[in-house]
């Protein structure tokens, strides 16, 4: 079934979970990503940097399937490109303009799942990214994009060449420059910035007043001039 123009996470969020039930894991706690995959049937290998032009590949092995991990990357990189290629792995047979977009909230699914996050985010709070983050070994940006698609509020990401964004379906960003311009300067009424810390050109926006939100779904859209970050 071919994802539609904003990818729904509520969709994806089911490939991931149907990607734990099939590996027989918990399916609401922290994993080690590497036994997921091996549990799947698939593994993974580290290789010099020189012997891959991203982060990981996934490539077929035998009768089977393996990902190639480029040597180097941080833990929290490292994990999220095992948990993407796990994602392309699980939506293989697709075709469809938007299946990068969908293997990046796949592989935040897999390695923060819902109900362990939406625990998390209510003992810490759901902008704390750096204590939503580490029990889940991502980054912060990836914890402040799953952040909003758990709790379910409008968010931006602004770095180097992309937006990320986060939203219900009726809800209005403006434009890409628009956006960047509240990142980088005075937020729009209504929008304040909250800094990425563990990496400093990372900036996020969300809606200053959340306690009148209630959206039941949540969509991810990003701008398609723009390209993605590679690891959020």
């Amino acid at each position: 079934m071919p994802f539609p123009a904003r990818v729904d996470v509520w969709q994806t969020d089911a490939v991931a979970a149907t990607l734990r039930e099939r590996a027989g894991v918990d399916p609401d706690e922290p994993i080690l990503v590497t036994r997921l995959a091996e549990q799947l049937g698939i593994r993974v290998r580290v290789v010099p940097h020189a012997n891959l032009s991203g982060d990981a590949r996934l490539e077929p092995a035998g009768d089977g399937w393996r990902i190639i991990v480029r040597k180097g990357l941080s833990r929290e990189r490292a994990r999220f490109a095992v948990a993407h290629e796990l994602a392309e792995w699980a939506l293989r047979d697709e075709i469809d303009e938007r299946i990068e977009d969908a293997c990046n909230v796949i592989a935040a699914a897999i390695l923060a799942p819902r109900r362990a996050f939406l625990r998390r985010s209510r003992e810490v709070g759901k902008l704390a990214f750096d204590e939503l983050a580490s029990p889940f070994g991502i980054s912060q940006t990836t914890a402040a994009l799953r952040s909003a698609e758990v709790s379910i509020f409008p968010l931006a990401i602004d770095c180097p060449g992309a937006l990320h964004l986060r939203g219900p379906d009726d809800w209005v960003w403006g434009t890409s420059t628009q956006i960047r311009g509240w990142a980088r300067g005075t937020p729009r009424p209504g929008l304040q910035k909250v800094r990425i810390t563990d990496e400093p050109r990372h900036m996020a926006l969300v809606e200053e007043d959340q306690r009148t939100i209630n959206y039941s779904r949540v969509y991810v859209t990003s701008y398609a001039s723009l390209q993605t970050c590679g690891a959020p």
